[in-house]
């Protein structure tokens, strides 16, 4: 019966480590990585995931990278969490020098100022966090919701200059 717990526990910490930063994103970049994590929501949660890459970014920073696909990750969990979503399409984008990712579903949405700081009920912190993160980077992230009219959210950052 250990050996059991042991070894199940073995197996979500891979799960989860490999969910956390799969070596896809390291190796094939921020839309592969995307792309696949849009499959396995769709898989492991019943709503549908699209994903669309606009022209690919140019090469991003590791950090950057991770940033990006751990805010995109935090919010697909969002959605799966508190949206009662059917579809959620996943879009990247890069113009004028900056690199936007939409996330966009057709869930139950919410007052916006809902989500302006740390959740002391949930202590949820995904949200307060993305926008902490992006803004160290120089970017920004923009929540468009309503109730009964889904959500939108944009992260946008300067790509640099290389």
């Amino acid at each position: 019966s250990i050996r059991t717990h042991v070894e199940g526990a073995i197996g979500s910490t891979r799960s989860m480590t490999f969910q956390l930063s799969p070596p896809i994103l390291h190796e094939l970049g921020l839309e592969a990585a995307l792309a696949w994590l849009a499959e396995q929501f769709t898989n492991e949660h019943g709503v549908h995931f699209e994903f669309v890459a606009g022209a690919p970014a140019a090469a991003l920073g590791e950090e950057t990278r991770n940033l990006l696909f751990t805010a995109v990750r935090e919010l697909l969990l969002n959605v799966v969490k508190h949206a009662r979503a059917t579809h959620v399409h996943v879009t990247t984008q890069t113009e004028g020098g900056l690199l936007r990712i939409v996330v966009e579903d057709d869930g139950v949405g919410c007052r916006p100022d809902a989500m302006a700081g740390p959740n002391v009920k949930t202590g949820g912190f995904g949200l307060f966090s993305i926008r902490e993160r992006l803004s160290y980077l120089g970017g920004h992230c923009d929540v468009q919701s309503a109730p009964a009219r889904g959500t939108r959210v944009t992260l946008t950052l300067p790509l640099k200059q290389t």
